[in-house]
């Protein structure tokens, strides 16, 4: 009688999609944390230059910053799970 061992292709086909999917959601995420962080530094330039008030910038910069923190568990969380990047 022959068994199937259960690293067989087929485990190996479901890990290499899921690395797959988790790769693309990290791209994702990059994609993302690079957005927020321009226009964190905008927001800074603009408070530098005196564009908008201290209050002005904490309102609209600490939003961004706590969306950036909770994408970046994000993509630990998925880099942890198997994805190297490349």
């Amino acid at each position: 009688m022959l068994t199937v061992p259960s690293t067989s292709m087929g485990g190996a086909l479901l890990q290499t999609h899921g690395d797959a999917a988790n790769a693309a959601a990290v791209k994702d995420i990059d994609r993302k944390l690079n957005e927020f962080a321009k226009k964190m530094d905008a927001l800074s330039r603009k408070r530098d230059s005196g564009k908008i008030s201290d209050a002005q910038f904490y309102a609209e910069y600490f939003p961004l910053q706590a969306q950036s923190v909770e994408l970046q568990a994000r993509r630990n969380s998925l880099a942890g799970s198997g994805y190297r990047p490349r």
